[in-house]
């Protein structure tokens, strides 16, 4: 019976997955890729020897806010920019994919989190870059994840694996510097094992100092473009209010309207991001659910990718989808009671409330805002785990 009913709440929740992706397919005919033509025009005017961060340039609500050095790696590719791209774009959707090997656990919640809200349409389809270094990120740990369980045990990653991780890591800081964050995950992950804490350490420290000599070097050299790029930074976030769904935006206006205040939003958002991260590491430690016995320790690096992406102020749909993903492989992974799975199904049937159209959809009150929903129902799946977390693991 309990079979059963496990079986049933997890069906209404792929159903509502379900109509979401009918929901959006209709607007596949718009194109995809959109940001494409955000970064070729750049390069074009680049390439023209004009300036990409003017904000006249692209004559348009988005700008380009990446640093000059990828401007001008950028710009060596000329016109083969969007095909080169467009090649990456598909080659980590493939390698995400591809980790998901056959586990059912991994392919459930790539489908959920794909299909809630339609964020990871939106993701794929924007064509910007985050979404693409997520999926290739989270493949990695997706692989890391299955070999641990494969061998029923959970070891440091391989080097080769770790080395792997955080290069790619800070070269996609350099592209979005708060990915730096999730090189977190690895030492997190060390916790209890000094030699292998040290050598995490060090490899981290070694590749940091790298990245931080070729940021600074390059922004000294391109002094100029580098004081464009910061304007445009600020015109695109402050300036059009392009801030996204981070906790700093409970806070923002209240504080805003503080003038020079507005520094307390961003504390209270960071505060908040790391009582949550510290809660739930402490009580994995506390309670062994990190421990090497506990097969299921494989799977908490998803629970650190999770929490590390709410660090973020400045939140994206590209960052939720990937969030999502890495939160509902955890919460699968902790094979959920019935409360849990029906705690779940309620989070999940809260997206319902911005179905546009349908008599779920909710124009006024609390759920009529989408970053309530968001937070709502990543809230009641993170309630979930630390009612699971809070008790001693059993080997």
């Amino acid at each position: 019976m309990q079979i059963h009913k496990n079986f049933i709440s997890l069906l209404f929740a792929i159903g509502i997955g379900l109509i979401w992706v009918f929901f959006f397919s209709q607007f596949i005919e718009n194109g995809i890729f959109w940001d494409l033509g955000i970064y070729a025009k750049a390069i074009n005017i680049f390439n023209s020897g004009g300036d990409p961060y003017s904000p006249d340039q692209l004559s348009g609500y988005l700008s380009f806010v990446y640093h000059p050095l990828v401007l001008h790696v950028m710009a060596l590719f000329g016109s083969w920019l969007s095909l080169v791209l467009i090649t990456f774009y598909i080659a980590s959707i493939v390698y995400f994919l591809l980790g998901l090997k056959k586990n059912s656990n991994l392919w459930l919640s790539a489908f959920l989190a794909f299909a809630y809200c339609g964020i990871g349409f939106i993701s794929i389809a924007s064509g910007n870059l985050t979404v693409f270094f997520h999926l290739i990120l989270l493949g990695i740990l997706a692989r890391d994840a299955s070999q641990d369980l494969e061998q029923k045990k959970n070891s440091k990653l391989p080097t080769s694996i770790n080395a792997t991780f955080v290069i790619l890591l800070l070269v996609f800081s350099i592209i979005k510097p708060y990915f730096l964050i999730y090189l977190a995950i690895l030492l997190i992950m060390q916790w209890g094992k000094k030699e292998g804490l040290v050598k995490t350490l060090r490899l981290v420290l070694t590749w940091m100092s790298i990245f931080i000599i070729l940021i600074v070097s390059s922004s000294l050299f391109y002094g100029a473009e580098f004081s464009s790029f910061i304007s445009a930074v600020q015109n695109q976030t402050l300036g059009k209010r392009d801030l996204g769904y981070g906790f700093v935006m409970f806070f923002y206006d209240y504080y805003l309207s503080a003038g020079s205040l507005i520094y307390r939003a961003f504390i209270l958002h960071f505060a908040i991001a790391f009582l949550l991260l510290l809660i739930s590491v402490y009580l994995a430690i506390k309670n062994k659910w990190l421990s090497t016995d506990n097969s299921n320790s494989a799977y908490f690096p998803f629970l650190l990718y999770f929490l590390l992406t709410l660090f973020n102020p400045r939140l994206k749909v590209y960052d939720l989808f990937p969030a999502f993903f890495a939160l509902y492989v955890y919460f699968f992974s902790l094979k959920p009671s019935p409360v849990s799975r029906l705690l779940f199904l309620l989070a999940y049937a809260l997206s319902l409330a911005q179905l546009t159209g349908s008599v779920f959809f909710v124009s006024q009150g609390i759920f009529a805002n989408p970053i309530n929903v968001y937070y709502w129902s990543m809230g009641l799946v993170f309630l979930a785990i630390l009612t699971r977390l809070v008790k001693p693991v059993q080997t």
